[in-house]
Parts: structure tokens; C-alpha cells; sequence
């Protein structure tokens, strides 16, 4: 009885220091005004930064040259434990530079 009576109390207790507490301060001062007025132009300059930054990684992106690898592939590359079940089976389905060796190829020994 005596618990209940005391966690009854708490509730009440927590309100009267809620009611105590001010969370904000005055909205009609000068000061916070001022803080409102940097915030927006710390804003607005992070949104200007962000985008020019944008730009200039889409623009190297966009300007670099796309590099091929051309040398020998490395024997692990080239495993095939079955054929490939289309017409070149040696070469796999969109490597257009092996099937026009194979095709070459066949021309030459025809």
C-alpha cells in the first residue's frame, strides 16, 4: 500500500518540475534573431558549397578518358568447365572483340 502510494506521487512530482522547466527562450530578442539570420546564411552557404563541389566531381568525372585493359588476360580468366551453349562457345556472350577473332579465323582456314 505504502509502494503504491509512493509511485502514485511520482507522476505529480514530474509535472510540477516539467511545468518549471523553460525549454526555449524568447523569441521576440535580438539575439536570437541573429542566431536565426547566421544559421540561414550558414545554410544557404553549405547548400551553395555542396552543390559546386557536385560540379566539380561531375565534371571530372565526366572528363576522364575510359581505360582499357588490352593486355594478355591472366590463365584464371579463361577457365571453362563447359562450353557456353551459343554459336562461338569459346567466347563468352558479349566479348565482341574474341568473336571476331574466331570469326577471322574460320574465314582464314575456309
Amino acid at each position: 500500500m505504502a509502494l503504491r502510494q509512493a509511485l502514485n506521487r511520482i507522476p505529480r512530482a514530474l509535472n510540477s518540475v516539467k511545468q518549471q522547466i523553460r525549454l526555449h527562450g524568447d523569441i521576440n530578442d535580438p539575439a536570437h534573431q541573429q542566431q536565426v539570420d547566421l544559421w540561414i546564411k550558414i545554410s544557404y552557404g553549405m547548400v551553395g558549397l555542396s552543390g559546386a563541389l557536385g560540379v566539380y566531381v561531375m565534371g571530372k568525372v565526366l572528363t576522364e578518358e575510359h581505360h582499357h585493359n588490352d593486355g594478355p588476360k591472366p590463365p584464371y580468366m579463361h577457365i571453362r568447365h563447359k562450353a557456353f551453349p551459343f554459336e562461338i562457345s569459346e567466347c563468352a556472350l558479349f566479348d565482341t572483340e574474341c568473336k571476331a577473332k574466331v570469326r577471322a579465323a574460320k574465314r582464314a582456314v575456309a
